[in-house]
């Protein structure tokens, strides 16, 4: 699981693919042949003992969240323990901060955008912010695949946090953006990879110029409303939407500040509202396929750290991605070939603090692993 602690569809197109259709050369002569006969799905079986053998790995952990599993859309396994930010008891339908999650939408958006023509992947930042002339020449493909060099997150707000709060959000955002253009590249822009939220955040103010909407707006309108996520929103709507449950008090404050979480850290979703997102993202109804395969495709040289568009891969050819800000850690797996989607979220991970901030130290991660792997295991069995 990556951390966050960044102080830092249009659908039509659906309908045609994601490149203009090209005519056909006259004289031309097509041939065509019988389609290959479809693989057989694999058989998934999650009986009541694999499930109790789920049960026993949250139970060893005491794993207090959400976690929900699917297998092409039904339900196959479920678990819920413990409360929200309240003190009210979670449901499967409570919601949850996913953290770095938020980076799949953002480059999701970032692709429509590219597919109705309004932008190209290898646009250069100077474009955008022509202020930022030492990454100038830093590209959208650059900053989706974390191969940019940029600065791994915009610091400066953990020691000042109470001074920023009294900000209007258009002047911090500001300050913010003037910190990070006034630090030196890490490398050279695609010389390798490394992890940054800043990438992100700067990937969603590109969405907010190329379609001249909010950030906020594009994802909801484009996303969140065509797909039917009515339970996914941003966190700094948390104090407008007190039937939510929760509070700043368990997250990292800084981040609700302006829009320095925007893009890398800002979503909040439900575990059914991240069904529908995974479901839809990986059958065509988010990005069209040419789309699709490249948000999963690994752009990294460094094998220990893969990295896609907003993605990882995973076990078994699958993708996903995890999330972390403060108590709060999630991760979430989608697979095609297996039909499976994946969440898991807590907001009661241990913690530890250090410079102002506070930082989770993981065991979603260690969860969701030996989850997987016993999901995978009982599959491999019925499939013998």
């Amino acid at each position: 699981m990556k951390r966050v602690f960044a102080i830092v569809l249009s659908l039509a197109l659906l309908l045609t693919g994601c490149a203009a259709d090209t005519p056909e050369p006259e004289n031309t002569t097509v041939t065509t042949t019988a389609p290959a006969p479809a693989e057989p799905e694999p058989v998934v079986v999650v009986t009541d003992e694999v499930k109790a053998a789920l049960d026993a790995v949250l139970e060893k952990h005491k794993y207090e969240g959400i976690v929900y599993l699917t297998h092409n859309g039904q339900p196959v396994y479920q678990w819920v323990s413990g409360t929200n930010d309240m003190g009210q008891p979670l449901t499967m339908d409570s919601p949850m901060y996913i953290g770095s999650i938020s980076k799949q939408f953002c480059a999701a958006a970032i692709l429509m955008l590219r597919d109705q023509g309004k932008l190209s992947l290898d646009d250069t930042l100077e474009k955008y912010f022509p202020e930022y002339t030492i990454g100038k020449d830093i590209t959208l493909h650059n900053l989706l695949s974390m191969r940019s060099g940029i600065v791994q997150d915009a610091m400066l707000l953990a020691e000042n946090t109470d001074m920023y709060a009294q900000m209007p959000a258009e002047e911090l955002n500001s300050i913010v953006l003037d910190w990070i253009f006034s630090q030196p590249l890490r490398f050279e822009q695609g010389a390798k990879h490394d992890y940054s939220n800043v990438n992100y955040m700067l990937l969603s103010y590109v969405v907010e110029q190329a379609s001249g909407q909010s950030y906020e707006e594009f994802i909801q309108q484009n996303i969140c409303e065509p797909l039917g996520m009515p339970h996914t929103g941003f966190r700094n709507s948390v104090m407008e939407h007190p039937e939510w449950g929760l509070t700043c008090e368990k997250v990292n404050f800084a981040l609700t500040l302006g829009d320095v979480a925007q893009g890398c850290g800002d979503l909040i979703s439900t575990a059914g509202d991240m069904d529908i997102w995974m479901t839809a993202l990986k059958s065509g109804k988010v990005v069209c396929e040419e789309s699709y395969q490249q948000m999963t495709t690994d752009y990294s040289p460094d094998k220990n750290n893969p990295y896609g568009y907003g993605l990882m891969p995973d076990i078994r050819n699958g993708w996903g991605h995890g999330g972390a800000d403060a108590y709060y850690t999630s991760g979430m797996y989608f697979n095609r070939e297996y039909g499976y989607n994946f969440y898991i979220v807590t907001n009661n991970s241990p913690v530890i603090t250090s410079g102002g901030l506070i930082f989770p130290t993981g065991r979603t991660d260690k969860v969701s692993t030996e989850l997987l792997r016993i999901l995978f295991t009982a599959t491999d069995a019925a499939n013998k």
